[in-house]
């Protein structure tokens, strides 16, 4: 059954794995090399304000009126204000932030359209395995200078294992 789904959304899956996935983190990945990850944080914070200008035309049932479309202008010369406030080279990369929260919105937007029914696990499966195999070309030009040591692959895996199994708990949670 769920390769009958992939093979069926093959296409749709690939779409959204590269706007969801590979090109807004190579994105962020090369503004944060130019701005701070705080400001990188508060500008990719407006990816909903996308999601509500793109609904406008794309998705009747998440379209914002009135106040909200005012809140929408509000919040839009908001994250303006952030990217223009920085000098031309940081500019760029704040551009490059704004690119990747216009690309999670308009993939949040092409799914609900196009992956209706699809299960969550295909979803997940699909659009991750688009963008690693998207994203594998660039980083084999960006190797490491060397391997991480076996303490810290074993923390990593550890620490996976046992939150897939939901066996770490958050400070204060």
């Amino acid at each position: 059954r769920a390769l009958t789904e992939l093979r069926a959304a093959v296409w749709p899956l690939a779409v959204v794995g590269l706007t969801n996935s590979a090109i807004p983190i190579l994105s962020i990945t090369w503004a944060e090399t130019r701005i701070d990850s705080g400001l990188t944080a508060i500008i990719q914070a407006s990816a909903p304000l996308f999601t509500a200008l793109l609904a406008i035309r794309f998705s009747q049932d998440q379209r914002v009126r009135g106040s909200r479309l005012a809140g929408l202008v509000v919040g839009f010369a908001g994250v303006a204000m952030l990217v223009g406030g920085k000098p031309s080279g940081e500019l760029v990369a704040g551009l490059a932030v704004v690119f990747s929260a216009f690309c999670y919105a308009a993939a949040g937007i092409y799914a609900g359209r196009r992956l209706k029914g699809v299960s969550p696990l295909v979803i997940a499966f699909g659009t991750l395995t688009v963008a690693a195999l998207a994203a594998l070309p660039v980083r084999l030009f960006q190797l490491p200078d060397h391997v991480t040591g076996w303490k810290v692959t074993a923390s990593m895996l550890t620490l996976s294992i046992a939150e897939v199994n939901g066996t770490v708990e958050v400070a204060g949670a």
